[in-house]
């Protein structure tokens, strides 16, 4: 029926409308619901914060271009939460959330960009069912803020190179520097990309247009004062990233071993993923060189031209390709890559599966399947949930959750203040008690972090010996920090600190050691340091 044969009554607006596409708003519904899953199990679950999340708030006091052992960003965001809401954790686990969902979304819109609105839609929504995006995905750290930008970098760059508009260029390079900026690991995306660009003859054409050098230069605008600061504290994150690694004392067998190591592990994030696709298993065994030809989404018509060659051979990149530059840096170096840093490896395999494998399936398919991946979430929060809650009967120990750090920060001020009324600034030690009680403590304080100048270039024993502080440390074998007595004679060390886990189980109390540095006499001081930002 035609425009003009319609009863003239009828509004021509509500005429003209497209057709609402319910993927669009299921994904929103789901993300949502995801969102709050997960704050529930964080906020109800982890009386303390968890380790990694302590670390970024005492390093983001002090805003370094880079830290001893990783670069800046997520002690940023952590720095930023903490200035807007001051010492809570819920705005940290919620941006943790966020930031899950944003990458996502990001595998969703290159989804929409090769399928169809529900194929697209179960694409994205297999990451659910991921152990990475999920049971592991409550912890603010940089396995987490780098996701987002590997994310974001592959899903921009898809679209520089199927529409080449120069903002896609910018904000693909804005993607690749800031990932660099969270975690090294995005350098694999870089050098998978850069062999995709020279070896497929579609993309290298695009090598004569300024596009890609606008890319490249917006990257390294971003990274450069990163670099320069890497330079200036003798490349630190890369000498911490060959100890991780154990390259230096790697045997010639872990050359073959921890490749194939790091692969099994990987590996073992995708049979989960794999149930959510049970829906479409009849799908599964066709070969994928045989299939239908996959439509572009109808319901969008500003996508270009569908390449389907194109697609499938930048989505093999953007899955295996990193994986393959791991793997072949661990069986060049020996390296022993920790398993959580190919974290991001399977953002884009749902894309990927569905792309291969189902395309063209039957709608309610695709329906039981988000269906199926929505049950999976529930599942791995139940299950992280019940792990949490009694994880002194499964584990034998409690976690870093379950570190009594309030009551740490509460007894150490209170002991300070017995003694001296001025406020505490400085606390020294380890960094997981010496971070509790700073973040704990009511008032700003500097973290001292192994009393170590190299790892805390924002304090040094001379600031400690002026201003004063305390000294804490686990009494669990490992003793003082090395060279206290020695470094500092005046230090008062008083009685062990003795605390109750908060975990069921009745695990033995954790005992705590504790010493006073007394302040130097004299003028009263603003405890002002000029080398470190204030908290």
């Amino acid at each position: 029926m035609s425009i003009a044969t319609l009863p003239a009554e009828q509004p021509r607006a509500l005429i003209l409308r497209p057709p609402r596409d319910a993927t669009v708003r299921l994904f929103w519904i789901f993300a949502a619901g995801h969102v709050a899953v997960w704050m529930a199990v964080c906020l109800l679950t982890h009386p303390n914060a968890p380790l990694d999340m302590i670390e970024m708030i005492s390093w983001g006091n002090h805003l370094e271009w880079g830290y001893y052992k990783h670069p800046p960003m997520p002690a940023w965001i952590a720095w930023a939460s903490i200035e807007l809401f001051g010492k809570a954790l819920w705005p940290i686990y919620l941006a943790t959330q966020l930031t899950l969902v944003a990458t996502m979304w990001a595998a969703w819109r290159l989804a929409r960009k090769m399928l169809r609105p529900w194929p697209a839609l179960c694409a994205a929504l297999m990451l659910e069912g991921c152990y990475y995006f999920s049971l592991v995905g409550t912890n603010w750290n940089h396995n987490v803020i780098v996701r987002l930008f590997w994310s974001l970098s592959v899903l921009l760059l898809y679209r520089a190179i199927t529409e080449n508009r120069l903002w896609q260029w910018l904000a693909a390079g804005a993607c690749l520097g800031l990932g660099m900026l969270s975690k090294y690991d995005m350098g694999v995306v870089v050098l998978s990309m850069m062999a995709f660009a020279l070896l497929d003859r579609r993309v290298r054409p695009l090598l004569r247009t300024p596009g890609p050098y606008w890319m490249t230069l917006a990257a390294l605008a971003i990274f450069a004062p990163h670099a320069w600061w890497m330079y200036g504290h003798g490349f630190g994150t890369i000498a911490y990233a060959i100890e991780r690694g154990q390259i230096n004392e790697s045997h010639w067998t872990s050359h073959l071993l921890n490749p194939l190591l790091f692969l099994g592990i990987q590996l073992a994030a995708l049979p989960v993923m794999m149930l959510a696709a049970l829906p479409l298993a009849n799908r599964f065994w066709r070969r994928w060189g045989r299939s239908k030809p996959v439509p572009v989404a109808v319901d969008s018509p500003d996508l270009p031209a569908f390449d389907r060659k194109l697609a499938r051979d930048y989505l093999l990149a953007a899955v295996l390709g990193p994986l393959a530059v791991d793997l072949l840096i661990s069986l060049l170096t020996g390296a022993y890559i920790i398993p959580l840093w190919g974290a991001s490896l399977w953002t884009f395999v749902g894309v990927a599966l569905v792309f291969f494998l189902a395309p063209n399936a039957a709608s309610r398919k695709y329906r039981q399947t988000v269906a199926t991946c929505a049950l999976l979430g529930l599942i791995f929060a139940g299950g992280r949930t019940y792990g949490n809650v009694r994880r002194v009967h499964l584990a034998g120990k409690p976690s870093h959750m379950q570190f009594p750090g309030r009551q740490l920060a509460a007894e150490v001020d209170r002991r300070w203040a017995q003694r001296y009324d001025q406020p505490l600034r400085i606390v020294a030690g380890r960094w997981w008690e010496a971070g509790n009680v700073s973040f704990y403590s009511p008032g700003p304080t500097i973290v001292y972090g192994d009393l170590d100048t190299e790892e805390c270039p924002w304090c040094d024993d001379e600031q400690l010996r002026r201003e004063g502080g305390v000294i804490v440390w686990p009494l669990d074998g490992l003793g003082p920090l090395p060279d206290f007595a020695e470094r500092f004679p005046e230090a008062v060390e008083l009685d062990p600190i003795t605390l109750p886990w908060q975990s069921d189980g009745h695990p033995p109390p954790i005992r705590i050691g504790m010493a006073i540095v007394p302040p130097r006499p004299g003028p009263p001081t603003d405890g002002h340091n000029p080398t470190a930002a204030s908290p």
